[in-house]
């Protein structure tokens, strides 16, 4: 009699098991295994201005150096002065001015495409002949500065222009920043030595 009341009651005991087994199993393929990623933030609303912008930043494909080369071509023995980048809306755009013995030279580039949308010339002076020199070495340091810049500013912040030119003696390169509020953070770098010189907010 005690070995059937065992029997039964190992029987029972199998069953729950077998039962609570099953469950588990069911709820596992229900749900989806947890893959161990972090909940990703919601954007930030950088607002409809600096998100073309930054649209406009990411489609540029043209560097400084080939701008460089676009102006040289256009204007051989020229002498580059000074370089802009900036986005606007849904584009981005450089301006590259210069000058030889004769004239001084604005050129606007399209930072997708590389084509000239602007060639102005007008009579040079003793003025424009003092202006420091750009080389395409001193341009090929741009993108390391951009870098720095960025990484300091954060994420929350929209890069939309720079610029290279002659300040007393000093190549500088000077890049500026909104941020969702449409703050402006600006940077100021010796472009040759690469230090910072200034960080306005």
């Amino acid at each position: 009699m005690i070995k059937k009341q065992i029997l039964v009651w190992l029987l029972t005991l199998i069953l729950s098991l077998t039962a609570a087994t099953a469950m588990a199993i069911s709820a596992d393929e229900a749900s989806p295994p947890d893959q161990g990623f972090p909940e990703q933030a919601e954007p930030a609303d950088m607002g409809s201005i600096t998100q073309a912008e930054a649209v406009a930043y990411s489609l540029a494909s043209i560097s400084p150096q080939d701008v460089f080369d676009i102006f040289i071509r256009a204007h051989p023995g020229a002498w580059v002065t000074e370089v802009k980048f900036e986005t606007k809306k849904e584009e981005s755009e450089y301006k590259v001015e210069g000058y030889d013995k004769n004239h001084k030279y604005e050129v606007r580039i399209n930072a997708a495409s590389g084509d000239i949308t602007k060639d102005k010339a007008k009579n040079v002076d003793k003025k424009h002949q003092d202006e420091g020199v750009i080389t395409i070495d001193d341009l090929a340091k741009v993108s390391e500065l951009v870098n720095r810049a960025m990484g300091d500013a954060g994420n929350q912040a929209i890069f939309y222009k720079w610029s290279v030119e002659d300040e007393d003696g000093i190549l500088e390169f000077e890049i500026e920043f909104k941020s969702d509020h449409h703050q402006e953070l600006e940077y100021t770098y010796d472009l040759r030595s690469g230090e910072l010189i200034k960080k306005d907010d």
